[in-house]
């Protein structure tokens, strides 16, 4: 608000299609009403008003405290929380860190089972134990054991395995076929570049590299045909 004495808070829609309101709070939170609006509220704002219109007045006083003012009550004091045994001065007038300061320890009857048996002689696993946990780590046993059969049962015997099929040899003379074939083919690569280059085709770098080499790729054709006559 312009006197910075109040504020102002809604529930506007749409944010909330219902319980839209506006509340006017002090300047230490207290409500001071709630008017609640029927139909949609858009925007609540306070009129704004000059400062001048209001006089500079001090802070506030902060809260004071009444403890120990006359006609004021004291708070009453925690206490602590105590079973109905023990109220009333009954029960044991010691705490439990003061009963294991002490050194006393107490024995329960398991401790009391697992101490005995032979002097001298290995602990049993099982001595600590009750009939019920004995009879449940028995049952738990049997079923492991049961289950490991079963699965030992039911495992796929191993398949054989299959050789490495070996590749078919290739004879000399098949060798030297597809090598014939294949310098054929570079060979007449090389012819259709010369006709295109005869017609005024510009050849790249690697196809002039190519062309360049038609005496050597002719010399290893009649070599190949030779040792292919001699088979």
């Amino acid at each position: 608000s312009p006197c910075s004495r109040y504020f102002l808070s809604a529930t506007t829609f749409p944010r909330l299609r219902v319980d839209n309101c506006y509340k006017l709070f002090k300047y230490n939170g207290t409500l001071l009403f709630k008017i609640p609006v029927p139909s949609r509220l858009h925007q609540a704002v306070i009129q704004p008003l000059p400062v001048s219109a209001f006089p500079d007045r001090p802070a506030s006083p902060g809260p004071t405290s009444t403890a120990g003012a006359p006609g004021v009550p004291r708070p009453a004091e925690k206490k602590l929380y105590r079973p109905p045994g023990m109220r009333n001065g009954k029960g044991p007038s010691f705490s439990l860190h003061q009963h294991e300061a002490a050194g006393e320890v107490k024995v329960t009857s398991v401790a009391r089972r697992t101490a005995g048996g032979i002097p001298g002689a290995d602990a049993s696993p099982d001595a600590g134990l009750t009939k019920s946990q004995l009879k449940n780590k028995r049952k738990k046993e049997a079923a492991a054991r049961k289950k490991e059969l079963e699965d030992n049962s039911s495992a796929p015997s191993p398949q054989p395995v299959a050789e490495p099929r070996q590749a078919p040899q290739v004879s000399e003379k098949e060798t030297l076929e597809k090598r014939v074939k294949a310098v054929s083919k570079k060979l007449k690569q090389i012819e259709t570049l010369k006709e295109g280059a005869a017609a005024g085709k510009e050849l790249l770098p690697e196809q002039e590299t190519k062309v360049a080499s038609e005496p050597q790729v002719r010399s290893e054709l009649e070599e190949l045909q030779r040792k292919l006559s001699q088979l």
